[in-house]
């Protein structure tokens, strides 16, 4: 009986991991992020402020044309280890997903609000690292918009569309810099 119970408790981990994160990216889902932002008690950390992240792949679709989707499928798991290894760089937990095709969110949660700006440049940075390293025939770089969840009067939905908005002003800017 004991193998037999931990067999099943074995088979719904492993169901539950493949329910919640995204199999390319190794990055929650979009799934998880909405169990995650339905918990008031993950959305919001006592003496903490919460920012909610939009993060864009610049060009991801030239990519796949250019060099086929094998390769842009390798673009989106080095952009999401340099979203890992950014995250990773701040002192503040930061929840990561997978939003769908070349969108990521991040949540991240800190009573510094000098945090946003710097998960932005050490996510620059990583990229810039990971496309040197591997040599890439390409440049890869991310739009980035945020903003903050306000506790009162605020969703999380009208917060992603705020940091969305953000997000396709920094994509016109960066290509009217080109």
């Amino acid at each position: 009986y004991s193998c037999a119970i931990l067999m099943i408790i074995f088979y719904i981990q492993m169901m539950e991991s493949r329910i919640s994160i995204d199999p390319l990216t190794g990055l929650n889902n979009r799934g998880q992020l909405r169990k995650y932002t339905a918990q008031e008690n993950s959305i919001f950390r006592e003496g903490k402020r919460t920012y909610i992240m939009m993060i864009d792949v610049n060009d991801f679709k030239g990519i796949n044309d250019t060099y086929g989707h094998a390769m842009g499928d390798k673009a989106l798991k080095f952009i999401s280890d340099s979203l890992k290894q950014a995250a990773g760089s701040v002192n503040a937990p930061v929840f990561i997903a997978r939003y769908g095709g070349d969108e990521f969110i991040f949540i991240a949660h800190s009573d510094n609000e000098e945090v946003p700006e710097k998960l932005v440049r050490n996510i620059h940075k990583k990229l810039n690292e990971v496309t040197e390293k591997a040599k890439l025939p390409f440049t890869m770089s991310v739009a980035i918009g945020y903003d903050e969840l306000r506790r009162e009067n605020d969703s999380f939905r009208e917060c992603l569309e705020r940091a969305d908005q953000k997000c396709y002003i920094n994509k016109d800017e960066m290509k009217k810099s080109r």
